[in-house]
């Protein structure tokens, strides 16, 4: 008996010390390799949305440096910044003294990724998806590699809770109203947002229809295609309206000005980050754009509590 009950404690205390954010660990990343943690006492976040779930799992803390693309929650603007994340550079990841990497799958350079894996930095890389799927996926890994994985669990219910509670609220509203999603200019063209891309799925799981068909990604397009593709509200994320002048300079565009949802002032500007990262307030975001898109629509009570 003495010697069951010995047994016993002794995985209960494994049990405890696996569940404590400081023990060491392994996570499989969203590429499938294999990463060995130490330890979460100085995590580098790269990717907003990754720093939002970091954040919302309760590692605040426990990140000490970001990307320029991390803004939200506000207190990450006051830590230092290792730069853009499709340009890192190793030696500014590596200045701060890492014990773990959370970095988007989109993060690169590839040499610098490398460089920091030879240099022996614990870097978890989340995928990029724009689904609930994908969104869970990307918590799932996060938590696991903070040890929080308690947290991560919670997290993934309360945004499918959202989820549910947003498709139920869209369930009379039958048509699906066309967006036209603007990202910029770009060596003097209109940049749009096309399929397969986080605007392309806010937009439909808003209830809505991306007025871009037929192509991926964001592509420049022409006054013609804007005009054809006949678009009832014109969605443009914060750093587009910025590139191109403000709202009043967007609205006078010669693409844009003769638009029946330009002139009737259907132009939404929301931030970029909530809008296309897919993070933990992306349901939320969805919700915004529904009211914008269907007249008469009502966010749901659950959707409307502030995450900030």
């Amino acid at each position: 008996m003495d010697h069951r009950i010995g047994i016993f404690s002794l995985l209960l205390l494994a049990a405890i010390v696996a569940a404590l954010p400081g023990a060491a660990h392994t996570v499989v990343d969203s590429t499938g390799a294999a990463v060995e943690i130490a330890s979460v006492s100085r995590v580098v976040v790269v990717g907003g949305d990754v720093a939002e779930i970091a954040a919302r799992l309760g590692a605040m803390e426990d990140i000490v440096a970001r990307d320029d693309t991390c803004l939200f929650p506000p207190e990450l603007k006051k830590l230092p910044s290792v730069g853009y994340m499709r340009t890192l550079t190793p030696e500014g990841v590596l200045s701060v003294n890492p014990t773990l990497i959370l970095a988007t799958q989109g993060a690169g350079p590839e040499t610098a990724i490398k460089h920091l894996r030879d240099a022996g930095a614990p870097l978890v890389r989340v995928s990029q998806g724009y689904s609930e799927q994908a969104v869970a996926e990307k918590i799932g890994i996060i938590a696991k590699a903070l040890n929080r994985e308690p947290q991560g669990a919670e997290l993934i219910q309360t945004i499918q809770h959202e989820s549910t509670a947003l498709k139920r609220s869209l369930t009379n509203f039958h048509d699906s109203p066309r967006v036209l999603c603007l990202m910029g200019v770009q060596r003097g063209s209109v940049l749009a947002a096309g399929e397969n891309t986080g605007a392309g799925a806010i937009i439909r799981l808003a209830g809505g229809r991306n007025a871009m068909e037929g192509f991926s990604g964001y592509k420049p397009v022409s006054g013609e295609s804007i005009i054809a593709s006949g678009p009832a509200l014109i969605l443009v994320p914060s750093h587009g309206t910025a590139m191109m002048g403000g709202e009043d300079a967007l609205a006078s565009l010669p693409e844009l000005q003769n638009l029946p949802a330009v002139q009737q002032g259907r132009i939404l500007v929301m931030d970029s980050e909530y809008l296309l990262m897919f993070g933990p307030r992306y349901v939320r975001a969805a919700a915004e754009l529904a009211a914008k898109i269907h007249p008469g629509y009502v966010i749901p009570e659950a959707l409307r509590v502030s995450h900030e």
